[in-house]
């Protein structure tokens, strides 16, 4: 793994279409007191760790838990802090994919040919991140003996919001895919849901039935998840690597 390189364009980069897709990353976020650089972690604590730590201790070091990212006109930055690293690669992928860029390491030397797809040359080989479980109930065919209860997690009424995670859950790519039908575990005889298929965001896992509990019976979740939802906007990403993840 290499601590800095960069990307360098010929040309000035569409710098607002780079800003639109780190944002849209549910582990990113932009600098508070430098509005150039991102802060890119792989999980929603690490994340607020780094960014509470800018808050409280004003414009100072930044706690090496992280990767950060500097946009300049035509060239990034990237300054790795962390052997978690995944969320960082993928933003690299997409944006030597997507845009004429030599790679230079940081004593400016051209390592664009050392460069394989993966980027192992500068991220190192990739480590499978264990997802977080949620809602994988223990009264359903396919949760867990030691999942959370979902008759206690059932809610007469819904809260704000309910209809955006509902679609959250929905839009997240497919992790695991599987056949055979799901019904309501209430109505066994009733009509099919969907596929036991199991979806993910990268840091988080369920399965897809879990929509249909949260619009149905308003089943509370984790406030971390919540959390963690709200931070992405109520946005699924649409690009996430499930070879680097796998379900603890």
């Amino acid at each position: 793994m290499i601590s800095s390189f960069l990307f360098q364009s010929a040309a000035p980069l569409p710098l607002d279409e780079i800003r639109a897709h780190l944002e849209a990353l549910p582990t990113v976020r932009r600098d508070r007191w430098d509005d150039a650089v991102y802060i890119v972690a792989d999980d929603a604590a690490t994340l607020q760790l780094v960014t509470d730590a800018r808050e409280n201790s004003g414009d100072e070091a930044y706690p090496r838990v992280a990767a950060l990212v500097r946009l300049y006109d035509a060239r990034i930055d990237f300054s790795l802090q962390t052997r978690e690293v995944e969320t960082v690669r993928v933003f690299a992928r997409w944006l030597r994919a997507g845009h004429d860029v030599a790679i230079l390491d940081e004593a400016f030397k051209d390592i664009s040919s050392e460069c394989d797809d993966n980027l192992d040359y500068l991220f190192g080989t990739p480590r499978k991140r264990r997802l977080v479980a949620v809602g994988f109930f223990r009264e359903l065919k396919h949760g867990r003996a030691d999942g959370p209860s979902l008759r206690e997690a059932m809610r007469d009424k819904g809260k704000p919001g309910e209809s955006r995670i509902a679609a959250y859950l929905r839009e997240a790519p497919i992790l695991l895919h599987a056949v055979g039908p799901v019904t309501d575990v209430f109505e066994p005889k009733g009509d099919y849901i969907c596929a036991p298929n199991i979806h993910t965001d990268g840091v988080y896992a369920w399965p897809e039935d879990l929509a249909h509990y949260v619009e149905r019976y308003h089943v509370a979740l984790p406030a971390e998840f919540l959390a963690h939802v709200a931070s992405a906007k109520w946005k699924a990403p649409t690009d996430v690597d499930t070879a680097t993840v796998e379900l603890g």
